[in-house]
C-alpha cells in the first residue's frame, strides 16, 4: 500500500504539476488509473479483515485503532468525492489534485498507525523474564488458575486452542510457556512477553485492553498449567 501511495503521488505530480519536460503523460495517466483500481481493491480487502479484527475486540478498542479507523473513513470519503468529481461533476475537476493530496496524507497515516506501529513494536523482544514459566499451580493457586481458565474461555478460546498446538484463528497454546519462543512472533516465551502480546499484540491479534492487570495475571497462571 505504501508503494501504491508513492506511485500515485509521483504520477499525479508529473501529470498535473509539471508544465515542461514531463514524462509520458498518457502512460502516466494509465499507470495512475490502474494503480488506483488496485489500491481500491486492496483497501477494501484489508478493510474486511480490519472489521473482523475490531469485532474481535468486543467493542473495547484502543486509541490507536480508533485513529486508524478515522484515517480509513477519511480515505473512503475523499476517494469517493474525487471519483464523483472525475466521473460526474467535471466542473470541479480543478479540485481533484487537492483531494488526491488529502487521500495521500490520510492513507499515509493509515499505514503508519498499522504497519509502522507493528514495525516499531515488534523490532526488539523483551529480555528474558526472571519469572519461571510452566510451573503447575499448588493448592493455593488453584482458584487463580480456575479464574484464569474462565477468562481464557471467555476471551481467548475462539482463536486459541489451549489443548493443542493446532492453529485456528491463532496458534494453539498448549505448552506455550514451556518452549523457548512463541510460534508466531518468535519472542522469548516469558510471562513478560505474554503480557506484552495481550496489551500490544504482534500482527493481527486484537489488543485485550478490556482486561485488567489482575485478570492478565489470572490468565497467565492458567497458561502455566497447559
Amino acid at each position: 500500500m505504501l508503494f501504491q501511495l508513492l506511485l500515485a503521488f509521483f504520477s499525479m505530480l508529473e501529470i498535473m504539476g509539471r508544465e515542461k519536460d514531463r514524462l509520458n503523460p498518457p502512460l502516466l495517466r494509465q499507470i495512475h488509473r490502474i494503480n488506483g483500481y488496485v489500491f481500491i481493491g486492496l483497501f477494501f480487502v484489508l478493510s474486511y479483515y480490519c472489521m473482523i479484527f475490531i469485532r474481535a475486540t468486543h467493542g473495547e478498542i484502543s486509541s490507536r485503532i480508533l485513529l486508524h479507523s478515522l484515517f480509513a473513513i477519511g480515505v473512503i470519503l475523499m476517494l469517493t468525492t474525487k471519483i464523483l468529481f472525475i466521473r460526474r461533476y467535471r466542473k470541479f475537476m480543478s479540485k481533484v489534485p487537492a483531494f488526491g493530496l488529502t487521500i495521500f496524507f490520510l492513507a499515509a497515516g493509515l499505514v503508519a498507525t498499522s504497519g509502522g506501529y507493528y514495525l516499531v513494536t515488534s523490532a526488539e523482544p523483551l529480555p528474558q523474564s526472571q519469572e519461571l514459566a510452566g510451573n503447575q499451580p499448588d493448592a493455593s493457586q488453584q482458584a487463580l488458575v480456575e479464574k484464569g481458565q474462565e477468562l481464557f474461555n471467555k476471551w481467548c478460546v475462539a482463536c486459541h486452542d489451549p489443548n493443542s498446538k493446532r492453529a485456528g484463528g491463532g496458534p494453539g497454546l498448549q505448552g506455550i510457556l514451556k518452549v523457548d519462543k512463541f510460534p508466531v512472533s518468535h519472542w522469548a516465551a516469558t510471562v513478560d512477553n505474554v503480557r506484552r502480546q495481550l496489551r500490544t499484540p504482534f500482527r493481527l491479534m486484537p489488543p485485550q485492553v478490556h482486561l485488567s492487570d489482575e485478570e492478565l495475571d489470572h490468565i497467565i497462571e492458567f497458561l502455566k498449567t497447559i
